[in-house]
C-alpha cells in the first residue's frame, strides 16, 4: 500500500489537503488576569477610542479602581463634523450596505462627494474606505463612470486634477513608499488624497490582530490631514470565521448575565469604534485643525 501510495503521489494523482489547527483567544481576560496573579498591581489603560467604558472594562475582565473621561483637547472652532447622506452634485442616496454599494449611483455619489472636497479643502485630505474590496471596487467604477452623459471625463480624471491620489497599497513594504509620496504631494501645488482602509494594514483592531494600520497607527497632522472622510462603515467581515465564534462566544456569555453586551450590540461598537479610530486621524496635536465628513446615511 505504501509503495503504490508513494508511486500516485509522485505522478501527480494524489491531491493533498493541508489542515490547519488554529487557537482564538476572544477575551482580553485571560491575560489580563495572568498579569494580575504574576505581581502586577496597577493597570493603566488610556486611550480616545475606548468608549463604551462598561464594555470595554468586561471584556479586561479587571475590575478597574477608577475611570477618567475628559472632554477633546481640540475645541469646537477646530472640527467642522458633517454627514452627508446623499450626494451634493445629482442627489444620489449614500448607502454603502452590502445590498446597495454595487449599484454605479452609490459610485456616483461617492465620488461627487469626494470632488466636492477635493475641490475646496486644501492640502491633505484622508478618504478611508470600510474595506479593501469597496475601495477597489469604487476606484474600478470612478475610472469608468463618466462625469456627464456624453463627457469623455471620467470621476479619477477629475480627481486626480483636482489633487495627486494615492492609494493604501497591500503590500507592507510599499506604504512608506507611499507616504512620503503623499506628503510631498501635500506640499507641492494643490494638495494630495490618501485612500486607505479602516482596519487596514497598519495597526491591530480589537479582534484580528493585524499590523501597522493607516487609519489607526500612523501620524498625519496639520497638512497631511486637513480633512477625514468615511465612506461607508467598517463593520468587521460578517462571514469570517473569527467573526462568527466570537459572537456565538459573546451570546454564551449574554445567556448567563442579562445586563452583558449581546453580539449585536459588540458588532456594531466595533463599526463605530474603528470610525471613531480613522477620525482621530484628523486632529492630532492641540492645535490642530480639519474637517471630518462621514459619508453614509447610516451614520
Amino acid at each position: 500500500m505504501l509503495r503504490k501510495y508513494c508511486a500516485k503521489l509522485a505522478l501527480g494523482l494524489l491531491v493533498l489537503f493541508q489542515t490547519a489547527l488554529k487557537f482564538w483567544c476572544f477575551t482580553s481576560a485571560i491575560a489580563m488576569r495572568s498579569l494580575k496573579m504574576n505581581g502586577v498591581r496597577t493597570v493603566i489603560v488610556t486611550s480616545g477610542t475606548l468608549s463604551p467604558l462598561e464594555n470595554f472594562t468586561k471584556n479586561i475582565g479587571l475590575d478597574f479602581g477608577s475611570t477618567l473621561e475628559n472632554e477633546h483637547a481640540a475645541k469646537g472652532d477646530q472640527v467642522i463634523a458633517a454627514v452627508l447622506s446623499k450626494s451634493p452634485i445629482t442627489g444620489c442616496v449614500l448607502n454603502g450596505s452590502f445590498s446597495e454599494r454595487r449599484h454605479d449611483n452609490y459610485a456616483r455619489g461617492i465620488a461627487e462627494s469626494i470632488l466636492a472636497l477635493a475641490s475646496t479643502v486644501p492640502q491633505g485630505i484622508l478618504v478611508f474606505f470600510a474595506s479593501y474590496s469597496l475601495m477597489h471596487h469604487l476606484v474600478s467604477r470612478f475610472k469608468i463612470l463618466q462625469v456627464k452623459k456624453g463627457s469623455l471625463k471620467t470621476y479619477w480624471e477629475s480627481m486626480t486634477k483636482e489633487k495627486l491620489v494615492l492609494i493604501e497599497p497591500k503590500e507592507k513594504q510599499m506604504l512608506s513608499q507611499i507616504r512620503s509620496e503623499f506628503t510631498q504631494g501635500v506640499r507641492n501645488g494643490s494638495g494630495a488624497m490618501f485612500f486607505a482602509v479602516c482596519r487596514g494594514k497598519a495597526s491591530n483592531s480589537t479582534i484580528i490582530f493585524l499590523e501597522e494600520e493607516v487609519s489607526e497607527g500612523i501620524d498625519f497632522s496639520d497638512a497631511d490631514s486637513r480633512a477625514v472622510c468615511i465612506v461607508g462603515i467598517p463593520f468587521p467581515p460578517l462571514m469570517d470565521v473569527r467573526i462568527c465564534l466570537k459572537r456565538l462566544y459573546i451570546n454564551e456569555l449574554a445567556a448567563l448575565d442579562r445586563k452583558a453586551q449581546t453580539s449585536d450590540e459588540w458588532y456594531v461598537t466595533e463599526g463605530y469604534r474603528a470610525v471613531n479610530q480613522a477620525i482621530g486621524r484628523v486632529i492630532r496635536h492641540v492645535n490642530d485643525f480639519g474637517i471630518v465628513v462621514l459619508l453614509d446615511e447610516r451614520c
